[in-house]
């Protein structure tokens, strides 16, 4: 408090308002940043949303692969965004999408097995990363490989949020 002290009654009242509007400053741009990233966010789950709804009027159509492993060929329509497909079945096995270039396989979480066995209409939003790329992840249930399977459809989001 002695260095303030030394001050005039001018250049305390001109620090104490620089230390209000640097507040001010800073608690505004947490705001934004937290409604920013919920907009971001709800315009992404849309548009998993949209792009599940059009997977389970259409269907996925399996090919088969190598060794004998079965794959899926989300038909994607002009435009839409790159999105990883993968079904999971009730005992926990993945199938992955033919057209993942990528070699990604998303894990599969008990709560994705979970409602892969489950015989209600269910939907989930979870966030993951894989190979160091975050992911936004909406599993829905409704697709049918022998009566039990779930698709998770995610997208990829950008580190930090």
């Amino acid at each position: 408090m002695g260095r303030l002290s030394n001050l005039s009654f001018r250049a305390r009242i001109a620090l104490a308002a620089s230390g209000a509007v640097a507040l001010a400053v800073v608690l505004a741009s947490v705001i934004v940043f937290f409604l920013v990233r919920g907009e971001l966010r709800a315009q992404l789950d849309e548009s998993l949303e949209a792009r599940a709804t059009v997977l389970l009027r259409e269907g996925i159509n399996l090919v088969p692969g190598p060794g004998g492993r079965q794959y899926i060929v989300p038909q994607a329509g002009f435009g839409e965004p790159k999105t990883i497909v993968q079904v999971v079945s009730g005992d926990g096995s993945p199938v992955r999408s033919a057209l993942d270039v990528n070699d990604v396989q998303l894990p599969v979480l008990q709560n994705d097995v979970e409602l892969a066995r489950s015989l209600e209409a269910d939907s989930r939003y979870y966030d993951t990363d894989v190979n160091d790329v975050h992911l936004r992840v909406f599993t829905v249930s409704g697709f049918d490989l022998r009566r039990a399977s779930r698709a998770r459809i995610p997208s990829p989001r950008l580190r930090g949020e």
